[in-house]
């Protein structure tokens, strides 16, 4: 079985590539918080911090988390920026924060995670993540009815 930890090292070329990736999102928390749609400003910092506890725990700026995989989470989040979209963005970038997280949980701490492991542990975090999130936006329809509802395209 592989580990989780291989996709973790010092490459100067794709933490250039991750550095950048990370300033792009750093833009687009600003950019949501601007527009008023602090739950994707908010999203979006989480990916920061994701991407860059890699480097802060390992005192390497050039250990990195792979670029193709910060990009790869970063596209749901450029499409959103752009307005595009809205259903199908926040369970992508939800999967996203899961996958890097378990390759940050994977790299930086004791835990160890099969390929299996990880990829079932994306796929329940995505899932329960989406499932809280719709039960607390309907909350406000339960009690005040549903004019309150804050049921929007988020």
């Amino acid at each position: 079985m592989g580990s989780l930890q291989s996709l973790i090292g010092p490459h100067r070329l794709d933490a250039l590539g991750a550095w950048a990736i990370t300033g792009i999102l750093i833009g687009g928390v600003g950019r949501f918080a601007a527009g008023g749609h602090f739950d994707w400003a908010v999203l979006t910092a989480l990916l920061v911090a994701i991407a860059v506890t890699v480097p802060f725990a390992t005192r390497d700026l050039e250990t990195t988390v792979p670029a193709e995989l910060l990009g790869l989470v970063a596209v749901p989040v450029l499409i959103r920026a752009v307005g595009g979209f809205p259903q199908v963005t926040p369970f992508l970038v939800i999967a996203g924060v899961a996958l890097l997280l378990a390759v940050v949980l994977d790299a930086c701490t004791s835990l160890t995670m099969t390929p299996r492991f990880a990829t079932v542990f994306v796929v329940i975090v995505t899932m329960a993540s989406r499932a809280s999130g719709r039960s607390v936006s309907m909350r406000p329809t339960r009690y005040w009815g549903p004019r309150f509802s804050m049921d929007r395209q988020s």
